[in-house]
Formats: structure tokens, sequence, C-alpha cells
């Protein structure tokens, strides 16, 4: 089957699980009506840096607060800095920069309806990504998410699916899978595993060939009267590390 017939076909499964796995009031599966507030509560340490799942994607920016990251990058050959900030601009409308060694990124993110969100970024460097992110599931307990992206510079599609359920103590268990395919077929699947409370976060991920692909994350978050911070250090593909604090801006609505 041709590459663009499974896209095709993949679209239309997302599209068909969309109808069938939509919430209904009825079944007491509505998702908070704002997702960057809701999942505050059960999903403290989002995302999911495992890097296996729906994230990252252009369209998640919109469920993730508002927020700024600092951090310094290492690998074997340079090392570089990383800034980012996350901003709502309007009701259901969020905007995201990212300064990477020299390269700017800026994204926007739109929430519909709760449970769908669609994203587009572009990068001085000639890079630029399209998005979508499908929430059939967002409970108290539970949370489902979806995700598809393209970046037409390469051709290439990704599809990823996570599913979080709240365990024992607070503690959050994820599950999320991802694959990626160009014109030439499958170039890059993966699968990532995480735990998380209102303090701690673990991701660890694997994929590529012969799964030699590692990624993780370990989080903390701290509480002081400035607000809330998050100190992290991450592993990303390519045996990059990065080490960088988040600090939650103070929203007045």
């Amino acid at each position: 089957m041709e590459v663009k017939t499974w896209v095709a076909a993949a679209l239309a499964t997302v599209f068909s699980l969309a109808l069938v796995l939509s919430p209904k009031e009825a079944e007491g599966q509505v998702p908070e009506a704002k997702p960057d507030s809701a999942k505050t509560e059960l999903m403290a340490t989002y995302p999911n840096h495992s890097r296996r799942g729906a994230f990252p994607n252009p369209a998640m920016w919109a469920e993730l607060g508002e927020w700024a990251y600092a951090a310094a990058t290492f690998d074997t050959v340079q090392r570089g800095v990383f800034l980012q900030l996350n901003k709502k601009i309007a009701d259901g409308v969020w905007a995201d920069a990212i300064w990477q060694k020299g390269t700017l990124t800026v994204a926007g993110s739109f929430e519909i309806a709760g449970w769908m969100l669609l994203g587009a970024s572009a990068s001085t460097n000639g890079k630029s990504e399209v998005g979508a992110i499908f929430i059939p599931v967002h409970t108290a307990g539970s949370l489902a998410q979806i995700g598809a992206k393209y970046n037409p510079a390469d051709g290439t599609y990704q599809f990823g699916a996570e599913i979080r359920q709240l365990a024992w103590k607070g503690w959050a268990l994820t599950l999320s899978g991802q694959a990626a395919m160009d014109g030439n077929g499958l170039k890059d699947k993966g699968a990532g595993l995480q735990a998380g409370n209102d303090k701690w976060q673990f991701s660890a991920g694997a994929g590529g060939k012969g799964w030699k692909d590692f990624s993780g994350a370990a989080r903390r978050v701290f509480t002081a009267k400035e607000g809330k911070f998050i100190g992290e250090v991450r592993l990303l593909p390519g045996k990059e590390v990065q080490a960088g604090v988040t600090y939650f801006l103070p929203i007045k609505r």
C-alpha cells in the first residue's frame, strides 16, 4: 500500500475514533472545558517527556498552561541555549516561541471545543509543521490522546497516542506509542512509559532501529512565594542532554 493511501486510511481511522469515542454527557466522559487548567489537577507534570507519544506536536502548547523555560544543552560536539515562552493570547488561542542554538521557532495553537487541538509552527531554518490532537477521554482520573503532525519540508507524517491513568496515591502512569513515515515507508517508531505526581515525574522512551534511540527526563516541581518552578534534566534523541528550569507565569483572569 502506498504511503499516501496508508495515511489517508490512518486519518480516516482517527476520524472514526473521534465519532465513536467522542465523549458523551450521558456516559460521564465530558472533558473539562479548559484543557490548560483541567490537566493541571491530574497532569501537573505534563507533558509526556518520553517523547514517544502525542508530544512533541505544535498543537499541544494550548494545553500546558503559561510558562517560560530556560535550559542549557550539551552533546558530544556542541553546547547551546534553549529558551521557550508559552502564552495565552486570546480565548482558545496560544502563542509559543522557542530559541534553540540560533534557530527561532514560532507556533500557534488553537483549542476546539475542549477535545480537539490544532497547531502550526515555522522556524528560521525553514522547517515547519502542522499538527492536530484529539482528546477522546479526559476525566478526573483518565486521559487519552491521539496526535498527528506533518512536516511539508521532508514529507514526513508522524502519529502518536498515549493513555494516562491515575494509579496510586496521586501517581499517574502513562503508556504511549509513536510512528513516523515518509514516501519510503516507516521512518521511525517507539514506545514510552512515564510516572508522575504533583512533585515528581520520570519518563523513558525507546525507538528507532533496534530500539537503541533512547530519550527520557526527570523533573521536580518546586512551589515558592514567587510561584511554581520545575527543575529538570532531559535526554533527547541523538544523545543530547538538556538541563533547565520552567517557571509558571502568574495568570490573571
